[in-house]
């Protein structure tokens, strides 16, 4: 099983079933953002420093495609890194800016170590997906999965008083 936000090719034993979506969002340390001020415009973001992706492959280690609707060619980079969850750590105490889904960010917004920058006019989502080989994972089982992922993507994607006691629930402090 495999959890993906972009479509892949996989072999015909894997199925593939559309969950919902998740939005993507920029982030910063608190700091950065005070400094970028409350609505940042996109054109102002080519001055930032921004945290990448790395992806290895064939033994390589290479660049990767965030998202962002900034383009790599528009941007400056410092770190990069192979998880979300590292450029976030570094974001939080560097002023390099992240691009990614803001539902891995909820612990890092939660404890407060970063912080979304909105941007005018940024609006991105992209498809998530649940990869299930076939021959080893069950179809009740896969639709189990996908009830429950549905389920959770509406509670953390709904903005009510339920959204704040999931996460808490989610969220285990230190």
């Amino acid at each position: 099983m495999a959890l993906t936000v972009r479509a892949e090719n996989w072999p015909a034993s894997w199925a593939q079933t559309t969950v919902g979506s998740l939005r993507l969002a920029l982030f910063g340390s608190p700091a950065t953002a005070k400094r970028l001020g409350r609505r940042v415009r996109a054109d102002r973001l080519r001055e930032e420093t921004f945290i990448g992706p790395l992806y290895s492959t064939g033994g390589e280690l290479l660049p990767g495609d965030d998202g962002c609707p900034l383009s790599a060619s528009a941007r400056i980079f410092g770190h990069r890194t192979q998880t979300f969850a590292m450029a976030l750590a570094l974001a939080e105490t560097t002023k390099q800016l992240v691009f990614g889904p803001a539902i891995a960010a909820n612990a890092h917004l939660t404890r407060g170590s970063v912080v979304e920058i909105p941007v005018e006019g940024w609006n991105v989502r992209e498809p998530f997906y649940l990869e299930c080989h076939q021959e080893r994972v069950s179809a009740r089982v896969q639709r189990t999965l996908f009830a429950a992922l549905r389920k959770t993507l509406r509670q953390l994607g709904a903005r009510s008083p339920a959204r704040q006691r999931l996460l808490k629930g989610l969220i285990r402090p230190g």
